[in-house]
């Protein structure tokens, strides 16, 4: 115990604070390295620039919150020794990590193993990952299906749109699937267990990545939003979420061409700049 504790001690080290649970991330391939090589004594490293990652870890099926049996191994992207680790309490995992892009893998007994590829570590900002749905080894393939979706017209599906399927969110790795959107916008696929980034590309859209489920015990659809390409100097913003979320309200907040600032939200949706002249252009719109 007391030579763990003298490793441990020697190791630069980021405190995690979830709540009333206080814990302490510890880099343990440097400490042993660092006992083993340096006599107890720490490299000189710099890690002052250290930013903040949350998420959520959920069962696929019953979208309840994992416990603290959820392993989280983190990798730096660009030195694949350098190693973390993690717990998840009560379905949430808060971390400290020093600047730099990290891979995260999730394990958990009985379920299939998942990764969050590239995740960015700025200095003192918090990055939240995408909520990670872990799906059960006993789960078989499934069909995973759904519709691609027009994001700027309400009820407008895209025919012949492009759908790769790759395993892991935000991965670059083997695509394991290949799709085409019907007459309706609507795809079909039949996937192993597991979370999928869907690559979704068709001319006159901007190509982008959305996330899909394939767990047999999961019956919904799983629709691909897609945006039409923008102008210069235009910028869209596109919320999703469940077909029954809780109150959730979107407000746009940002300045106008004379200086001043407008608001929209679902009270007041649009706002023009010079309404009251000839030369009235919408600014935004919600």
């Amino acid at each position: 115990y007391d030579e763990v504790m003298d490793m441990i001690k020697n190791v630069d080290s980021n405190i995690v604070d979830n709540d009333s649970n206080i814990g302490v991330i510890v880099n343990a391939k440097e400490a042993v390295l660092n006992d083993k090589e340096f006599d107890g004594i720490v490299p000189d490293k710099d890690y002052s620039d250290n930013g903040f990652v949350s998420g959520v870890v959920v069962d696929a099926s019953t979208n309840k919150s994992l416990d603290d049996k959820v392993k989280v191994y983190i990798t730096n992207t660009s030195d694949k020794d350098d190693v973390y680790y993690s717990n998840v309490i009560n379905g949430v995992y808060d971390i400290v990590l020093p600047v730099g892009e990290y891979d995260f893998t999730f394990k958990y007994d009985g379920y299939v193993p998942e990764t969050i590829y590239g995740v960015k570590v700025d200095n003192d900002k918090t990055t939240n990952n995408v909520k990670l749905s872990l799906v059960k080894k006993n789960s078989q393939k499934a069909i995973v299906s759904g519709y691609v979706r027009d994001v700027t017209e309400k009820n407008k599906n895209v025919p012949n749109a492009n759908l790769k399927f790759i395993r892991g969110i935000d991965s670059d790795e083997e695509v394991m699937a290949t799709v085409v959107t019907d007459k309706n916008g609507k795809y079909e696929v039949e996937l192993e267990p597991g979370n999928y980034t869907t690559r979704v590309s068709l001319d006159g859209y901007v190509s982008d990545n959305t996330y899909v489920i394939s767990d047999s015990s999961k019956k919904e659809r799983q629709d691909c939003p897609v945006s039409p390409v923008l102008k210069d100097g235009e910028f869209r913003v596109v919320l999703t979420w469940v077909n029954y979320p809780f109150d959730l309200d979107s407000h746009l907040v940002g300045p106008t061409p004379n200086g001043e600032t407008f608001h929209i939200y679902y009270g007041n949706k649009t706002y023009e700049f010079n309404k009251k002249s000839n030369t009235k252009e919408i600014i935004t719109r919600l």
